[in-house]
């Protein structure tokens, strides 16, 4: 990918406050030079090539259609969409870009793991589309989850409300390792994290992450998102607790 575009989201990603309440995050926007956000719009795949996640998953979220971003995929895609997914994946995947966000969480991956060299990472990318009647109710994510990267990516303003949520659990002490998600009534909508074009949304995992997604409204209205994850295949899931 184009060294300058790179530097252009190093930067971002470096200049953001990391919030804590809940749970570490950061919201960064304009996170990619206009124009190159403008190629990531037009080179979106077919919404033919996207299935829903129930077929891909075994999930039962049929209102969410995904498309990963791996070689059998890729290969569906016209040849000038490859070159151009193709590119990117190679530095989002990269070693390179993992290591930014471990810096940047640095303080958390040293509590989690101790030591970042005990805890081997990769990356995975998909494109979510999210259709009318989506939702998903507060969880923390799988425990291989480290970080999750969602690049919000409407054309438009006006559409802030379909972001992901951040919760709190009504009773205080209760933490989840991963895996399961909750009802919406045993938890406190602390805020949601505006669904703007062009930004980014990045949060640590633990066992008190508690995200989900309202109820999609509205005739018509869809939401994609590139959904980028660094998973760690230590044994161990360290500690999840902050």
């Amino acid at each position: 990918m184009n060294e300058e575009i790179i530097i252009h989201v190093v930067n971002r990603i470096n200049k953001s406050t990391i919030i804590t309440d809940p749970f570490p995050y950061i919201y960064v926007e304009s996170i990619f030079p206009d124009n190159f956000y403008k190629s990531i719009l037009n080179s979106l795949p077919k919404k033919e090539l996207l299935l829903p996640a129930s077929d891909v998953y075994g999930s039962g979220y049929t209102d969410r259609l995904v498309f990963e971003f791996t070689e059998p995929e890729m290969h569906l895609l016209a040849p000038n969409i490859r070159e151009f997914w193709k590119d990117m994946m190679e530095w989002m995947l990269g070693e390179q870009f993992i290591m930014v966000m471990c810096r940047k969480f640095g303080t958390y991956l040293d509590h989690r793991f101790g030591e970042l060299k005990e805890a081997p990472l990769e990356g995975h990318a998909m494109l979510a589309r999210d259709k009318q009647n989506y939702k998903l109710g507060p969880h923390t994510d799988a425990v291989r989850k480290v970080l999750s990267l969602l690049f919000y990516l409407p054309r438009n303003n006006g559409y802030e409300y379909l972001g992901t949520s951040l919760y709190k659990p009504i009773n205080n002490e209760f933490r989840c390792p991963g895996g399961p998600h909750h009802p919406f009534n045993k938890f406190t909508k602390i805020r949601t994290i505006d669904y703007k074009p062009n930004s980014l949304f990045v949060f640590f995992k633990t066992d008190s992450s508690f995200h989900g997604v309202e109820p999609v409204n509205g005739k018509n209205v869809e939401r994609d998102i590139l959904m980028y994850n660094i998973l760690t295949n230590n044994k161990s899931v360290g500690n999840l607790s902050i």
